[in-house]
């Protein structure tokens, strides 16, 4: 099944203090605001780390899947295992790449 969503990578900025944006390079993919509806205002440190974790599900998608794959053919693959473990990484903000 071929993917319906934006291809990644993507990347995640601040556009101001009570917006994030999500950006795949041509266009923006999603937007988290700090303000809440009910009137209460949502941590910009929690906001930036929902955009961090919604910017790394492209990759953190393709490596379940190489994981899923390895899984089912019985094998170890450290590449696999490097690219789970890169996706985690920029999902929590220890990286971007």
């Amino acid at each position: 099944m071929t993917a319906k969503h934006t291809p990644g990578p993507w990347h995640w900025f601040t556009h101001s203090p009570t917006v994030v944006f999500i950006d795949e390079g041509d266009g923006i993919v999603g937007i988290a605001w700090t303000g809440d509806p009910d009137g209460t205002e949502t941590p910009l440190e929690e906001e930036i780390a929902n955009a961090r974790l919604i910017a790394a599900a492209p990759e953190m998608l393709e490596a379940l899947k190489s994981i899923i794959r390895m899984v089912e053919v019985g094998e170890r693959d450290t590449d696999v295992l490097r690219l789970a473990w890169a996706s985690v990484d920029k999902a929590e903000g220890r990286t971007d790449a």
